[in-house]
């Protein structure tokens, strides 16, 4: 059974790469129309080009899988989220769609660590509705944002330690 499955990884690997390529294109395009922004702030450009470098990295996806328990923590007792300032709600919208597509990316990039960070996210959100619920913080859980702020925070924190 094991060999089967080590058989048959790539070729699903390779199917649902092939599937998510159109999504991984309108990220691209998106992603580089950003850039060409001339009112996108620094902090915004430096967070696209990095999720623009690592769209078919597989390694971001563990690494997320590791650290998003953490900020969802974090998230419940104080909201968090990537770094912004007052932009303009074109971007933020485009933002918005560029987050949800390299996230859709860095899942075709590593579709087992998807997995198990979906599984993640489920225990976490079983655990968290409750309690935002009772504390009547439910507005303030959004796991998408916690989960693309975790994503960017590791990120950062990584190529921080990796230049220093």
């Amino acid at each position: 059974m094991m060999v089967g499955i080590v058989l048959t990884y790539p070729i699903f690997m390779r199917i649902v790469a092939q599937k998510m390529q159109p999504k991984r294109l309108e990220m691209a395009r998106l992603g580089n129309l950003l850039l060409k922004r001339e009112d996108l702030e620094d902090d915004h450009r430096h967070i696209i080009k990095m999720m623009l470098a690592d769209a078919f990295d597989a390694k971001p996806v563990i690494m997320l899988v590791c650290v998003f328990p953490v900020f969802a923590f974090k998230g419940l007792r104080k909201h968090t989220s990537t770094p912004s300032t007052s932009i303009s709600l074109n971007i933020a919208t485009d933002m918005k769609r560029f987050k949800t597509l390299q996230l859709v990316s860095l899942f075709a990039a590593n579709p087992l660590f998807s997995i198990i960070l979906l599984i993640e996210i489920m225990i976490i959100a079983a655990i968290f509705t409750p309690i935002a619920i009772l504390t009547g913080n439910s507005d303030d859980i959004n796991l998408t944002q916690m989960a693309n702020s975790a994503l960017i925070r590791s990120e950062l924190a990584l190529r921080h330690r990796e230049f220093a």
